[in-house]
């Protein structure tokens, strides 16, 4: 057991270890809640940008659907078309075009 000035410098060095591992541990902990609110910044900015590639290609899809629509009733309108040309023409039976001769 120490006595007088060895105790009480004993004692100091004790209290300035205590000091500094409380002061090693708030750092600690400070560069933790840096490292966490950088994380967290970077998984928002993950986020935003993978919601605006879904954004992107949700419209490219929905342009697509309606390119493929507008290509089907183009179709549709095209044969419509030729079907009633054919149909305009024909003026004998079996479908021929009549000449002036009847025959």
């Amino acid at each position: 057991m120490l006595t007088g000035s060895a105790r009480l410098s004993q004692e100091a060095r004790e209290r300035a270890e205590n000091v500094l591992r409380q002061q090693t541990k708030e750092e600690q902990r400070r560069s933790l809640e840096g490292k966490q609110k950088a994380l967290e910044a970077q998984i928002e900015a993950m986020r935003s940008e993978f919601a605006q590639e879904e954004a992107r290609i949700s419209v490219a899809a929905k342009q697509d659907e309606q390119r493929e629509r507008d290509l089907s009733q183009d179709m549709l309108e095209m044969e419509s078309f030729r079907g009633g040309a054919r149909q305009g023409k024909s003026g004998g039976r079996n479908g021929r075009v009549s000449d002036e001769h009847g025959s």
